[in-house]
């Protein structure tokens, strides 16, 4: 007997989303315009995606008005055409010698830990840079001694931390994606949950996820929150009010409804190859790395938005960044990071000016007394 969904396109870019894919469709000019996609490529993209758990996929109406008519779920979803096999793009230099690092650990990882993982967790055991966090503090802490007391300093360095975090997470992920690519490792979706009170960790059903997550998206609704900016902010280094307050509705009702803490999406992965490419010895992956960094940011401090920057976080970024790279033996501009420095004063100035804390007395110095 046929079987027919009717979607929304915002609901079918959701469902998407919880099979795996990463909403693409919602970072479009025309998304983030008009909250509809154009008839163009990641509108086609959208339909293939769909192509792979139903039998059939046809769209009536059109803009804001479109209706996704989904026919017969497919019992296994299959894997969606790439429109660009036979044509792939040379892989750059770093990403292969980020790649070749990546697939040696993931060899030399017990095997248990790969049983259930996901991409923050393995940059903890695959980390490209040792002891990130304690060194960047400390360079910090003597830049900005004269300046700031020590309970405020984690607020100029803890951007930046986050930031390289951030950085090599996404080049793990790409790492993955090419190792599986290659064959030579598998990897398996799985969704877990944190179970209320005992905190023991259970996989889940796919239809359990996105059971509870259209409940989260009306939840959403009913607290006039956008669900794509909810599931965003999780990866945010910082959030509004409004968003950390929709955070604990969310995770009181799953407690309540569902008796979870959380769900999340985790990744099973069975290294297939065990010859690794070894031309690339720790001290030229973490050049690699950093280099990719150092090059990341140069463009990003040019930005409007950055400019504009007013928390002591991203004011400061541009000087951490180069205080690291320094400390870690890249070259770097010392006249680009002199001016950084001679700036210190001026930025914390603006800072108090834009009311980013409350004004106080020596704006947290130290006493000079």
């Amino acid at each position: 007997m046929e079987k027919t969904i009717k979607m929304t396109e915002t609901e079918a870019i959701d469902f998407t989303i919880c099979k795996g894919f990463d909403g693409e469709e919602l970072k479009t000019q025309a998304w983030k315009i008009g909250k509809c996609l154009k008839k163009d490529g990641t509108y086609k993209k959208l339909i293939r995606k769909l192509e792979c758990h139903f039998e059939e996929v046809n769209i009536i109406g059109s803009g804001k008005s479109k209706v996704y008519i989904l026919t017969n779920p497919k019992v296994e979803p299959t894997e969606m055409p790439n429109k660009r096999k036979g044509r792939k793009m040379p892989r750059k230099l770093d990403d292969e010698i980020l790649t070749s690092f990546v697939h040696k650990m993931l060899i030399k990882l017990n095997p248990e830990d790969l049983h259930v993982t996901t991409y923050n967790a393995l940059r903890t055991k695959i980390p490209f840079v040792f002891n990130q966090s304690e060194r960047l503090a400390d360079i910090v802490a003597k830049v900005f001694d004269d300046y700031l007391s020590s309970e405020k300093m984690k607020s100029v360095w803890s951007f930046t931390d986050w930031y390289l975090n951030d950085r090599a997470t996404k080049d793990i992920k790409l790492a993955i994606e090419h190792l599986a690519e290659d064959k030579k490792i598998e990897v398996k979706t799985k969704w877990i949950a944190s179970k209320y009170l005992t905190e023991l960790k259970s996989q889940i059903t796919l239809s359990e996820v996105e059971h509870i997550n259209g409940a989260i998206r009306q939840l959403a609704i009913e607290t006039d929150i956008d669900y794509q900016e909810y599931q965003r902010s999780f990866a945010l280094p910082f959030k509004s009010k409004k968003m950390i307050d929709f955070q604990l509705v969310v995770e009181s009702y799953l407690q309540e409804n569902f008796g979870y803490n959380f769900i999340y999406k985790a990744m099973e992965i069975r290294v297939l190859d065990f010859a690794p490419d070894s031309k690339w010895n720790f001290s030229e992956v973490k050049k690699t790395f950093l280099t990719k960094v150092k090059n990341l940011v140069s463009e990003k401090v040019k930005s409007a938005k950055y400019l504009k920057a007013q928390n002591k976080g991203e004011k400061f970024h541009h000087l951490c960044v180069l205080l690291f790279l320094k400390e870690n033996g890249i070259q770097i501009d010392e006249q680009e990071l002199k001016e950084e420095i001679e700036g210190i004063p001026y930025h914390l100035n603006e800072i108090i000016k834009s009311f980013e804390e409350p004004m106080q007395e020596g704006f947290g110095r130290k006493s000079t007394s």
